[in-house]
């Protein structure tokens, strides 16, 4: 009788350790999302970790006591949550997943994709297509920006990180700039720079947590889902 009450134990055990692995407890105390670094809405140079890893925290921590925000890069953010190593990752666009594997929540948070000048540079703005044709763009390419933005493609300055599409904007190396205004502006009060502001917002999107289809059978998403609803 020993041996089989030993049995039952070592199974419960390693059920449960491996639900614990997976970003979920078998209760709502535990959970654990991946985080991608993207200032000012999650990022490690902030003791909150972001404004909306701050924003989860304070609505998840209604139903899971033990929260817990792993930062990762793109790629192994991706790998971690569809291996089931946390429920999902965020923040996301609304075209950045793979179906096959992971699915959206409600929207998260309301960005501003927009135009930002240097002080000492007025430009005379007309319409998209005199813009692009008489004044250099610069612009940290994704492909989720608005299309009627997305056309001109071939006229933009690319640069790779935010902090150098602010600095040359601030150096008058490119004569304006688009992106998420509060990255941004994020990155310009970062780094000292105080001769830029937004010109013109050109469109609002959202931002999502990607989850995990491996988590559907247990309802965590939903039961974020259904937090988030209520904030």
């Amino acid at each position: 009788m020993n041996k089989i009450v030993f049995v039952i134990l070592f199974v419960i055990l390693n059920v449960t350790c491996i639900f614990s692995s997976l970003g979920f407890s078998g209760t709502s105390d535990s959970l654990t999302l991946c985080a991608l670094e993207y200032p000012p809405y999650s990022t490690l140079e902030r003791d909150d970790r972001g404004t909306l890893t701050a924003d989860l925290r304070d609505v998840l921590s209604e139903r899971h006591r033990d929260i817990h925000f792993l930062f990762y890069r793109w790629d192994s953010a991706i790998e971690k949550a569809s291996m089931g190593y946390c429920v999902g990752y965020y923040p996301v666009r609304l075209d950045d997943i793979d179906n096959r594997a992971f699915f959206l929540s409600i929207p998260v948070i309301e960005i501003e994709i927009g135009l930002m000048i240097n002080n000492s540079k007025p430009i005379d703005y007309r319409d998209y297509a005199h813009l692009f044709s008489k004044y250099r763009v610069g612009i940290v390419w994704m492909p989720e920006y608005p299309l009627r933005v997305r056309s001109y493609e071939d006229k933009f300055v690319i640069f790779k990180r935010e902090e150098d599409l602010v600095s040359s904007l601030s150096s008058g190396t490119i004569d304006l700039a688009i992106g998420d205004v509060a990255v941004l502006l994020y990155y310009s009060d970062r780094l000292g720079i105080k001769n830029l502001h937004t010109y013109r917002i050109i469109e609002r999107q959202h931002l999502y947590i990607a989850f995990s289809r491996k988590f559907e059978n247990v309802d965590v998403a939903i039961d974020i889902n259904n937090l988030l609803m209520l904030k």
